[in-house]
């Protein structure tokens, strides 16, 4: 008995179904890749729609007393814009709640951008002056340069016994590029009016010049006498020793800070309701810690921000703003232990 004949595989066509599937699947795909695209399209125009506005700001209770509140404000990390906007919400609802008698603000920051900084110090002297409150810092790890800008009109400042505070001073960050530059055959090739001003001055991709550098310098210097003015207007009389020994940009420790006059008392935040609520006649107060609400956007953002990272490799994403923040020079009311 002969087995059954064998026909070659190539003889019989493909079923009907196998590219059926495969069309389906391009299909999906595509729809699905379009459907995302659009729907990033859409939260991008939300965001800029927002106009960068922070999101509700509520209160967690810290301790229970009676009605009369003591309301922490956090300030935390780098200062920028944002860091601006937010405090100036978190006044508002200082403002709004009849129950808040005093603000201690809770401080744990290397400072950062030198208009924020002065935002946000108009902002609390707007406040104590327009409301009679009595503001208080409590420093935490760090409250250096810009972080202490923001501290120095408070009412009383308490620095915990490991802070590091001071860092009064100016720094201009401006990468220079020119010899990379030189070395690939990129040329600066920006044109300015007037012809010869100073309007590219501080470029990247140029040598520097000592006309520039002595531009900039002058522009430090007027941020520089602006903090010191600040300081001193703060600290008045507090101020112990030569001011060469407190305006140089040094950081201090806390007792350090205590005895050239920087920080009042050392103490932790505990101290530091305790005074204001001792200033403001009230015995139990409650405190509560003022914090912001992320958004439903950013808390859809934040879970769609997943990239995964090849093994062993780095993943670095540059974009505008970032190439802005390396190639700009910028003045910085800020720490970065330098």
């Amino acid at each position: 008995m002969y087995p059954p004949m064998m026909m070659p595989p190539m003889m019989f066509p493909p079923p009907k179904g196998h590219w059926f599937s495969k069309g389906i699947l391009v299909t999906l795909a595509t729809t699905i890749f379009g459907l995302s695209l659009i729907a990033n399209i859409y939260l991008l125009g939300w965001i800029g729609l927002s106009g960068g506005e922070v999101g509700p700001v509520v209160e967690s209770t810290i301790k229970a007393g009676s009605k009369d509140k003591i309301a922490v404000i956090p300030v935390r990390g780098i200062i920028d814009d944002q860091t601006a906007m937010l405090m100036d919400a978190f006044l508002r609802k200082a403002e709004e709640d009849k129950d808040v008698r005093a603000v201690v603000l809770e401080v744990d920051s290397p400072g950062g951008s030198v208009g924020a900084s002065d935002q946000i110090h108009h902002r609390i002297e707007q406040f104590k002056s327009e409301h009679g409150m009595k503001v208080v810092v409590s420093m935490s790890d760090l409250a250096a340069s810009g972080g202490y800008y923001i501290s120095a009109d408070a009412d009383r400042i308490f620095a915990q016994p490991t802070t590091l505070t001071g860092s009064i001073g100016v720094i201009l960050f401006n990468l220079n590029f020119s010899e990379l530059a030189k070395k690939y055959g990129v040329t600066d090739a920006s044109q300015v009016a007037p012809a010869g001003g100073f309007k590219d001055a501080g470029s990247s991709l140029r040598p520097p010049s000592e006309r520039d550098r002595m531009y900039w310098q002058s522009l430090i210097d007027q941020a520089f006498v602006q903090f010191t003015g600040i300081v001193k207007s703060g600290r008045k009389s507090k101020l112990k020793g030569p001011e060469s020994d407190i305006f140089n940009g040094k950081v201090f420790t806390a007792a350090e800070a205590q005895k050239n006059g920087l920080v009042d008392e050392i103490g932790y935040l505990e101290q530091a309701c305790n005074w204001a609520a001792t200033q403001v006649g009230i015995g139990n107060p409650t405190i509560v810690r003022y914090h912001r609400r992320p958004s439903f956007l950013e808390k859809m953002m934040a879970q769609s921000d997943v990239r995964p990272q090849a093994s062993g490799g780095v993943n670095v994403t540059l974009d505008a703003r970032m190439i802005d923040e390396l190639t700009t020079p910028r003045l910085q009311y800020l720490w970065k232990g330098q």
